[in-house]
């Protein structure tokens, strides 16, 4: 199954509710770990509802994770929470019928992620969009939920990979600057 990531909305005053509402709402999806999207004031779950571009293409990555299932981690910024867990494939879409009007999906076998976890995973996520396929996670997010996670080099994200091999440089070979970004 894919690797996916995503990212709830930020920890702000958003168009649609307050900043206060905004964390109630990501609380209340963190404890019963569901996942969600939110574009416009629109219920609906059919993508030809949006108009073209990030609603749109976001709605069809939706619903393809639910259909498809996979395994994602669910980043929680109003309430600085994330959960590593799976999406069964067939899962069901829930749209709400009043506001915020969010698309909803429940994940299984939930594990919430430390706080040092939680920043290796921002650090290696995908960089823009609210809902990504994570290819270069690989299988990580499976091994993690099943607690197969490994120590070593494998294991380690790309970017982490780098900074590693940075750092060596720098103190074993005496690198004192980048002449290019690593990466």
């Amino acid at each position: 199954m894919k690797s996916w990531f995503i990212r709830h909305w930020p920890d702000k005053e958003w168009s649609a509710w307050t900043r206060q509402q905004n964390v109630t709402i990501q609380q209340q999806l963190f404890d019963a770990r569901t996942i969600a999207v939110h574009f416009d004031d629109i219920g609906s779950t059919q993508p030809e509802n949006y108009q073209k571009g990030t609603a749109r293409n976001t709605m069809l990555r939706f619903l393809r994770l639910a259909r498809d299932g996979g395994y994602i981690c669910c980043d929680y910024p109003a309430i600085q929470r994330m959960l590593i867990a799976e999406v069964v494939a067939g899962a069901e879409v829930i749209p709400s019928s009043s506001s915020p009007f969010l698309k909803k999906v429940v994940t299984t076998n939930a594990v919430e992620v430390s706080s040092l976890m939680r920043v290796r995973l921002k650090a290696g996520a995908p960089r823009q969009g609210t809902l990504a396929e994570w290819k270069k996670i690989g299988s990580r997010l499976e091994d993690m939920l099943r607690g197969k996670a490994e120590k070593d080099w494998q294991w380690l994200l790309p970017s982490e990979q780098e900074t590693v091999c940075q750092e060596y440089l720098r103190d074993q070979r005496n690198m004192k600057h980048l002449l290019m970004p690593f990466g």
